[in-house]
Parts: structure tokens; sequence; C-alpha cells
């Protein structure tokens, strides 16, 4: 019986899918593949293709009015195709321009489906609130506490939907591929200049120049590292203002940016790294490349920010370290530690691996994302 009602579900994802390639528009691309998969479903595609790079995201346009203006003909043209038994729709996050457009694009949305949920991908909703206008301050509850449900990914992410009045929450882990190599990881040692890798955008809020400044500053202690830097300037940002800040501390021989790479190029640099580095304190409600280093065996400094200590779990491998007010100092005296402690981090990474193994390996994420549903 079960089986003849679930086979005519009929579930929407909105979304954006690559380019640009960030975390949101590549695990809305990953959910979309492996929901369409599945028989028990019939699964389209509501496009909100607002930013075609980086640089736009949260910027408003007249480009992403008439996106918005396509985004509500598309879904009426679903509604008109059957029933919309449950649509999965992307959270704004904590930023006005995205926010506008949930108040013009979430209500024909609420009206034509059965069941809305609201994925929260960007995390900050509930520090957010309490910082906007009072009419605002309260609209914005009323608009999403009408939606079905909430998905989140840590129980710290939770608050979010609390904030905007949504009751009904699910909390479900993020999962990846398990692509690990244990031949190239047998390759990684632990040379006089240990490798330390970070992967994501390059902003202020990531850590990204505290991080520079931190080798810079560790050098000076005569303690080493050849820092390796993937990913592209977050909006606002360029290459120049940090490859000034190499240039300014002398580290151009130390710091390595790689802009893009494909995804074996990708694993590549994860595989020869002695050490993965996070420093972020954006408000982000799961960070993917975390247990992208988790599942490559990495040992994992990163910040006790928001949902960090519970990803990496009770017995971390590796250091989540205090910052106060000053994060590249923070940076600097975890690193330091981790130094201190280099034959641990084979055991530090080993634990790590468990850890991605028992709870964000294969597509776990999906599949109780489809029992749900």
């Amino acid at each position: 019986m079960t089986k003849q009602i679930a086979k005519t579900l009929r579930c929407v994802i909105a979304g954006q899918l690559p380019p640009p390639v960030h975390g949101q528009n590549l695990a809305t691309e990953r959910t979309f593949n492996y929901l369409r998969k599945c028989h028990d479903l019939q699964v389209d595609f509501l496009s909100l293709n607002f930013n075609k790079e980086l640089g736009s995201i949260r910027k408003p346009s007249f480009r992403k009015l008439l996106e918005l203006l396509k985004a509500i003909a598309a879904l009426f043209q679903l509604r008109l195709q059957g029933k919309i038994d449950v649509l999965i729709y992307p959270n704004s996050g904590p930023h006005l321009v995205p926010l506008i457009r949930d108040f013009l694009l979430l209500p024909p949305v609420l009206l034509l489906s059965q069941r809305v949920y609201i994925i929260f991908h960007p995390g900050g909703m509930a520090e957010f609130l309490p910082t906007l206008n009072p009419l605002l301050r309260w609209l914005t509850p009323l608009l999403h506490r009408t939606v079905f449900g909430g998905i989140v990914f840590t129980e710290f992410g939770k608050r979010d939907p609390r904030s905007l009045g949504i009751s009904n929450i699910v909390c479900i882990p993020h999962s990846i591929e398990d692509v690990f190599d244990e031949k190239k990881v047998q390759r990684r040692a632990l040379p006089e200049l240990p490798k330390l890798l970070s992967v994501g955008q390059l902003a202020t809020v990531k850590g990204t120049d505290a991080l520079i400044r931190a080798v810079a500053e560790l050098r000076e202690r005569g303690i080493h590292f050849e820092l390796h830097l993937l990913g592209e300037p977050a909006p606002a940002h360029t290459w120049e203002d940090f490859q000034s800040i190499v240039k300014e501390h002398e580290l151009q021989q130390t710091v390595i940016f790689h802009k893009k790479l494909i995804k074996n190029e990708k694993w590549e640099l994860y595989a020869q790294s002695e050490l993965f580095v996070f420093p972020s304190i954006a408000m982000e409600s799961f960070g993917l490349v975390i247990i992208e280093a988790m599942m490559w065996e990495l040992p994992v400094i990163l910040t006790d920010w928001r949902a960090n200590r519970e990803i990496l779990g009770p017995s971390p491998g590796g250091i989540c370290f205090s910052f106060g007010n000053d994060l590249a100092n923070g940076i600097a005296t975890a690193l330091s530690e981790a130094y201190a402690k280099r034959e641990q981090w084979p055991i530090w990474g080993k634990q790590n691996r468990r850890r991605f193994l028992e709870l964000y390996a294969g597509h776990r994420f999906e599949e109780t994302l489809l029992a749900e549903l």
C-alpha cells in the first residue's frame, strides 16, 4: 500500500544548479539527481537561476527581477501539468535581497503546492531576524510559519527555522559520495614543510586573510608550513586582496592559490595534504569541505563556531579552537599546538575517517530525505 501511495508522489526541487560552483548549488544538484532516479517519485526542477557568477550573489539587478518572473511562470506551468505534492524550497539566508525574493516567490509556491519544505542551506536567519526593521521582523515569520516543515543539517541549525516560527523541523546531516583512495593516501608523508589545505570561497569571514597572517606569524616563530588555498574570491573580494597580503608578508613561495580544479585534481590535492584548516566564521549551516577532509583521512583544525564542533564530533581528530577577538592569533595558536603533535596526525585522520563512514558517507542525506517525503 505504501508503495502505491509513493508512486503517485510528485516532488519539485527549487534552486540553482552550478554554475557558479559553491556548496549550496552542488548540494541542490546532487539531491535532484538522486531523487529523480527513484522510481517511487516523479521529480521536477524549478530553476531559480539568479546568480550567474559568485560576484552577483546578494546583489539586486534587473536581470534577477526577470529571473523571478520566469520562475513564477515556470511554477504555474509545473502546476498546470499536475498536482505538486511536495516542493523543497531553498531558504534565502541572512541577507536582504534574497529575503525580498522570498516575499515575492514564496506566496505562489505555498499557494500551488500541497506541502512546502524550506531547506536551510545558508545559516544565520536567527541572528539576522532581530536586525531587520520592525515591519520585516514581523512579516518574515508570518510568511514562513505557514510552510509544512524545515530541513536542517545539524542540531545547531534548528535555531533558524525556529526563529521563523517553523515547528516541524527535520535534521538530516549532509553526506557525500566516498571517493577515498587508500593508495593515494599511503603516499602522504610528514615532510619538514607540512602542507596545509584550506578549501572554500576566499573571504575575510571565511578566515582567509587571518589564515595567511597566522602562517606568517608562525614563520617568525620558526614554524613553517606550506599553505594551499583552493577557491575563488567571494563577492566584495578580489584575487589582489589576498595576493597583496601574501606579498606584504613575503609568503609568495609559501602560499599557493588554486583557482579552479576539476574533481580528480581537487581530490589529489586532498590526498597530498597533511593537515586541513577550516578557519571560517561565516554564517554557514554545514561546512561540506569539513567532511571532504574527514573522508580523505585528514586531521582537521577548525574554529569552534556554529555547528563545526558538532560535525567533527565528541572525539575530534584535530583541534576545534576558540579565537576571541583575534582570529589570526587563534589560528596560529591552534596550528602551533598541532605542529607540536605531528606524530598524532595519522591517528587524528583515522578518527575522522571513521566518523565520516559512520555519519556522512554515501547518499544518507538523500535516503533520509526520501523517507521523510
